[in-house]
């Protein structure tokens, strides 16, 4: 039996106290023996990792908190009965004194969890933005505020962020063709940006239905910049029978978008290196193609991808075959040159 995220709090209170049962069983133990005596029976009775455990702890807590504070007791039992436990994860990490502020207006607001990420962001004062001042950009987690966080491949908000920050100025016209979570559009809409995002298969009403292997729409005509980042992964294996197609395709992709940009328009090219599915520098050739075709290369950017999306099998067997895993992730800012 396996419990996940829809987990309510009644049944999250009950691996809390048999948590609380097992760590005075085992306290007389060595530190590290009882954290593996609480993991091993915690693992055989609830089905769970520790990573999780320690999430419904503090879920536990966050509650007890909600509970204890002077507000009135209806109030309390209102919004710890009312606010989902995802929200009560995302609440933690505010001062106790902000915590039911900000879960009264998660529960009268009924916000979703998305909504209430961004919420706390606000309320710990993050959800301002610092341009990054070197060209690494090494983001830990995506920024609740953009893109669709159940979508696969969503990329940090932050990235484009920095892109618009540098690359254009308020009001300026950005064009996103796959546009996949949204990212794009959640990000021009909090910097003033107007924006066109399309994709294949859409899964926002914002986001315009459009197979970009068939050009721009006509509507996107001197745009300032275009984001690309393509689903290259997917696309070499589910479209293409050989590397050398999905070169053409990148290679149609330049040309169309250097017809769509205005003058000294920008592209932003996001794409990593394959090393898990065969070796081939995907980064290399596209900046080579982009090159060919007349744009001038202005800025190119690291954007680490997090090691943890490895198993330790994965880490174990590259160890054995001396083989490099790929976390490395190139940003090319590309601009169209005046006579280009």
């Amino acid at each position: 039996m396996s419990y996940g995220k829809k987990c309510n709090l009644v049944f999250i209170r009950k691996v809390g106290n048999r948590l609380h049962e097992l760590e005075e069983r085992y306290k007389d133990l060595p530190t590290q023996k009882r954290a593996e005596e609480i993991n091993k029976e915690l693992l055989h009775d609830f089905c769970v990792d520790e990573r999780q455990i320690r999430r419904w702890k503090t879920i536990v807590e966050t509650a007890d908190s909600l509970e204890n504070t002077k507000a009135d007791i209806d109030v309390r039992q209102q919004i710890v009965k009312a606010t989902r436990p995802t929200a009560l994860y995302e609440i933690a990490r505010l001062p106790k004194e902000k915590q039911v502020e900000v879960a009264q207006k998660v529960v009268t607001e009924k916000l979703t969890t998305r909504q209430t990420k961004a919420l706390v962001q606000k309320a710990l004062g993050k959800d301002q933005f610092t341009p990054q001042l070197y060209n690494v950009w090494n983001f830990s987690s995506c920024d609740p505020r953009f893109g669709d966080e159940h979508f696969e491949g969503r990329i940090p908000g932050q990235i484009v962020q920095n892109v618009l920050y540098y690359f254009t100025c308020e009001g300026d016209l950005v064009v996103d063709p796959m546009a996949g979570s949204g990212t794009t559009l959640d990000v021009c809409k909090t910097m003033n940006r107007k924006s066109l995002c399309y994709d294949v298969v859409p899964i926002r009403s914002e986001i315009k239905e459009h197979d970009i292997r068939q050009g721009y729409p006509l509507e996107a005509q001197d745009c300032t910049l275009v984001f690309l980042d393509p689903p290259y992964l997917n696309m070499v294996f589910d479209h293409f029978t050989n590397i050398d197609k999905f070169y053409c395709f990148i290679k149609k992709l330049a040309q169309d978008t250097h017809t769509v940009l205005k003058q000294n328009g920008y592209v932003a090219f996001l794409i990593e290196d394959m090393t898990e599915k065969g070796k081939h520098c995907l980064s290399g050739e596209s900046y080579r193609i982009f090159r060919d075709l007349g744009f001038e290369c202005v800025d190119h950017v690291s954007c680490p991808l997090s090691t943890e999306q490895f198993n330790a099998q994965q880490v174990e067997k590259a160890k054995k075959n001396k083989h490099l895993l790929g976390r490395n992730r190139d940003l090319y800012i590309f601009r169209k040159q005046i006579n280009g």
